[in-house]
């Protein structure tokens, strides 16, 4: 015990132990600051991945469901003379865009479900 204590003594007393301890001290706080931007850079980056992506993919939307609109007034136009009048292009136009609502709803676990769980597991967890 007498031998511990002389130890203990010698290196607390020694200048450069202290000064080792403090500049591993200082070594340690800069690695946890730098540990905390990483965290930081890493989620800014993909929130950034993130809201890019949710943004192109409202745009793509928006301009399909126009193009569907425009193209569904085109078809229902064509379909005037043949079925009967334009009332009835316009209802078969909307039958078939019910048909297609029913289409999504009932496939939008395959749909949309799970490609957007695998795009949110890849980006969160893969990196």
């Amino acid at each position: 015990m007498g031998l511990m204590n002389m130890l203990t003594s010698l290196l607390l007393n020694d200048g450069r132990t202290q000064e080792n301890l403090h500049h591993l001290g200082k070594e340690l706080k800069d690695y946890a600051q730098l540990q905390v931007d990483y965290v930081k850079l890493d989620l800014v980056e993909k929130l950034t991945r993130l809201l890019s992506f949710i943004a192109f993919s409202l745009v793509l939307f928006l301009l399909c469901l126009v193009a569907l609109f425009f193209a569904a007034f085109a078809l229902a136009h064509y379909l005037a003379p043949m079925v009967g009048g334009l009332m009835m292009g316009y209802s078969l136009i909307a039958v078939g865009v019910f048909l297609l609502v029913g289409l999504v709803v009932v496939g939008r676990n395959r749909l949309i479900v799970r490609p957007l769980t695998h795009y949110l597991a890849g980006l969160f967890l893969n990196e």
